[in-house]
């Protein structure tokens, strides 16, 4: 309460009196109808999605106001005023569970009683205005003074309004304002009987009705707008990632604030221009061949992309993109989200250190155990022979014997330890198999197996390194052959399988346990008598570094399936880890 509210009180309590002294009888049957149909209109407000001063409704039930305060007087305007206001008052008081505010109440019946006088002294000193001007007017007055008062209320109480606050609202207010001026020039005529009277009200209501749906409509779905609107801008704002919208042109229309933080570039500078000038040079043409497969096929793609900084250093990222169709089919934009990798490569790095540290470990512990047993021979032979010289011819045999197993140790622990030459290249892997198939066909006949390719049918070139994945197939068909030394049959199947190439190859020999095959792989571990359980070891590894797998199948009793699976996108992968050293 201050100074301001009380003067408002006073006169909201004074507004009783004049009603009182002017309300005056009429016929009751027209004062009825504008009556209920004020109230009934105050029910039915015009929302709009503007107006943030005040708040987003306009009061249609002004209309019957200043229909009442011109044919009827002050007096039955001010009567309706005082129901309609303690209506929304108990409304109020209901839904915050709170007693009326009789301060409030009378009050704001000050604020309406100062506006209708205004209106009442408009009508008795310009009596001949047109009926849609004298409308408009009556409306405009009755509107602007409840607002400024309003205002006031407000900074009497300490909140900060100006005249820009003032103008704002009157943004929101001047399309509902006019909407209802019109209405009211519709009513505002001579009427014969109640009968006519009815009929412009029920006209004007249908006609505000209809607006207030529309305008309900228009500010629910502009709610809905914002707020998914306000969803997609803090994703947008607070996500990593680069998100980035081009057209058919490959013009960018849309970049994320994340550019800025990502690559120093402001989305001002990128959008408009084109998608080739923040991409690596090298990587523009696979970016092109994507978007208009995207454009033309509405193909997905994933692919690796480096982007150059605006310092000029190269980011590696892995792009995922889609295209974006309109009502008529045709594609508008393609969209396209790209993720650092930067960091997920460091991790990679740093879990394949840990691997090798592992493993390394494990190694050595066994080729610690297994030199040292053929050592502990020699050790012994040459203590027995240093006694007694003369044993040296007979103990002879067994040294080579035990250097041997020595040395086939060492061999084949650096064929595993030691870096692979060669580089990797889209190859046929039809002919890497018919290549190892050769290298050991000698070997197969001295054993009496024979080796079958089977028929196939087309496969596509996959990205490798022919001498590892060469290496892989002759460590596989040795074991085959190795394990029918009555000889038999080796069946090599290849086949194409969504985005793999898989290669079968199936042998006839003693098979292998369930237990054993859970432990294939590991170093060191081995069925055969003069093995040494390296050459699956290394076998495992070159086929992970492509992104492949191997899986061995067996009953235990007869035959055994190796199944190697190689990606086709190998190729990503591998540019994945080639360019993350750039």
């Amino acid at each position: 309460m201050n100074w301001y509210t009380s003067v408002l009180f006073l006169i909201g309590c004074a507004s009783l009196v004049e009603l009182w002294q002017k309300l005056q009888l009429h016929p009751w049957s027209p004062l009825l109808i504008m009556f209920l149909f004020s109230l009934i209109l105050s029910f039915f407000p015009i929302r709009l999605p503007r107006g943030k001063a005040i708040g987003n409704e306009y009061s249609t039930g002004n209309v019957g106001f200043i229909f009442l305060l011109l044919y009827f007087g002050i007096g039955a305007s001010l009567a309706a005023l005082w129901a309609d206001t303690l209506i929304l008052n108990i409304r109020h008081a209901h839904s915050k569970s709170q007693k009326i505010s009789w301060f409030r109440l009378f009050s704001t019946m000050g604020m309406y009683n100062v506006c209708a006088l205004a209106d009442a002294a408009l009508i008795k000193n310009f009596p001949h205005l047109p009926l849609w001007l004298m409308s408009a007017l009556l409306l405009f007055i009755f509107d602007a003074l409840n607002l400024l008062m309003l205002l006031g209320v407000r900074d009497s109480v300490g909140e900060k309004v100006s005249m820009q606050t003032y103008l704002n609202s009157w943004q929101f207010m001047i399309y509902p304002m006019f909407i209802c001026a019109v209405v009211l020039t519709t009513i505002l005529k001579p009427y014969h009987d109640p009968l006519h009277l009815i009929l412009d009200c029920i006209y004007s209501f249908l006609i505000l009705f209809s607006i207030i749906y529309l305008t309900r409509q228009h500010a629910k779905a502009t709610t809905m707008y914002q707020t998914i609107a306000s969803k997609q801008q803090i994703i947008t704002d607070h996500t990593r990632d680069l998100i980035t919208i081009v057209d058919p042109k490959r013009d960018v229309t849309y970049a994320s604030p994340s550019h800025l933080t990502l690559l120093g570039r402001s989305p001002k500078h990128i959008e408009g221009q084109s998608l080739d000038g923040v991409i690596h040079k090298d990587d523009v043409a696979q970016v092109k061949s994507a978007i208009h497969s995207a454009l033309y096929n509405h193909a997905e793609f994933t692919l690796p992309v480096r982007f150059v900084h605006e310092d000029g250093r190269p980011i590696l990222t892995e792009i995922k993109g889609s295209s974006v169709t309109g009502e008529d089919g045709d594609v508008r934009h393609v969209v396209m989200v790209a993720r650092d990798l930067s960091e997920r490569v460091e991790v990679d790095e740093m879990l394949r250190r840990s691997d090798r540290l592992a493993v390394v470990g494990q190694l050595a512990a066994g080729v610690a155990h297994e030199i040292r047993n053929p050592l502990t021979s020699v050790k012994g032979f040459l203590k027995i022979i240093a006694k007694n010289p003369a044993d040296l011819a007979r103990f002879l045999p067994i040294l080579w014997a035990e250097f041997n197993q020595i040395e086939t140790v060492i061999n084949e622990f650096l064929v595993w330890s030691k870096p692979q030459f060669g580089q990797y290249m889209n190859e046929d892997i039809v002919s890497l198999v018919g290549n190892a198939v050769a290298m050991l066909e000698p070997h197969a006949k001295f054993c009496n197996v024979e080796i079958r390719i089977l028929p196939t049918e087309y496969i596509p070139p996959v990205y490798c390194n022919a001498n590892h994945i060469k290496q892989v197939f002759v460590n596989v068909l040795k074991n085959a052959i190795e394990s029918m030394p009555h000889g038999g049959l080796v069946d090599i199947d290849i086949e194409l399988e969504e985005k793999c190439v898989i290669v079968r190859i199936t042998d006839e020999g003693c098979g292998i346990d369930e237990e054993n095959l859970k432990r294939i792989g590991d170093p060191f571990f081995t069925t055969k008598s003069d093995g040494t359980g390296l050459g699956m070891v290394v076998s495992f590894k070159i086929i992970s570094d492509h992104g492949g797998t191997i899986r061995l199948t067996s009953d235990g009793v007869q035959g055994t399936t190796v199944e190697i699976r190689l990606p086709l996108e190998t190729s990503q992968q591998i540019q994945l880890v080639e360019t993350s050293a750039l």
